[in-house]
């Protein structure tokens, strides 16, 4: 029993060593948590902040493979999600690169095929770049048809990513560029990410 005992604790702490717990929030509406290990594989649990009734509220789980090579960043990440009281259920995945050709400049795709039973299927995507002003700041901007809550939209995003230790904020703009809104539904969406463990944050979807 003693040897049991001294085996888990041992892994436990071989664990605990390796990985990094963080928390956020995701286009203003999203609170998550997210338990990464190994350097590279991460789980997170998400939750809406509607301004609907409780039973409308979405919870989601999602698990993510990342890391990179060279200059080419990457990630690949499934995840599903649905109302409490069973309205509509989401799944989809997303791969993403983030492509760093100079220093201060970063080119960055996601593909994301994506089901809400509400609003079937859909294959999402975005395009975007972002340039650093300094190891704190950049401004960044993008095209993208990914949801910022559960309708696919096409839409630019454009703000900034303000970095400091372990603490990452993203404010941002969305602005929808067709449709019968076009110009006018614009949002301000506000992202943000703390990482409890060793290392730094990052900028993560839930």
């Amino acid at each position: 029993m003693k040897r049991i005992f001294l085996l888990i604790l041992s892994v436990s702490s071989i664990i605990a060593a390796c990985a990094q717990i963080d928390a956020g929030l995701h286009n203003t509406r999203f609170i998550y948590g997210g338990y990464t290990f190994a350097d590279h594989y991460r789980v997170a649990l998400s939750h809406s902040l509607f301004s609907e009734k409780f039973g409308f509220q979405q919870i989601g789980l999602s698990a993510e493979y990342f890391g990179d090579f060279g200059s080419l960043g990457y990630e690949a990440k499934a995840y599903c999600a649905t109302a409490w009281n069973g309205d509509y259920r989401q799944a989809g995945g997303v791969v993403g690169v983030n492509f760093t050709p100079l220093n201060v400049l970063h080119l960055i795709g996601r593909i994301n095929p994506h089901y809400d039973s509400g609003y079937k299927y859909k294959t999402c995507f975005s395009l975007g770049a972002s340039v650093d002003l300094n190891s704190s700041i950049d401004v960044h901007a993008s095209y993208t048809t990914i949801p910022d809550y559960r309708k696919s939209e096409k839409r630019v995003h454009a703000g900034f990513g303000l970095r400091s230790g372990r603490l990452t904020v993203i404010p941002e703009v969305s602005i929808p560029v067709a449709g019968e809104q076009k110009y006018k539904n614009l949002r301000v969406l506000v992202s943000l990410n703390y990482c409890f463990g060793n290392g730094h944050s990052r900028v993560i979807w839930p």
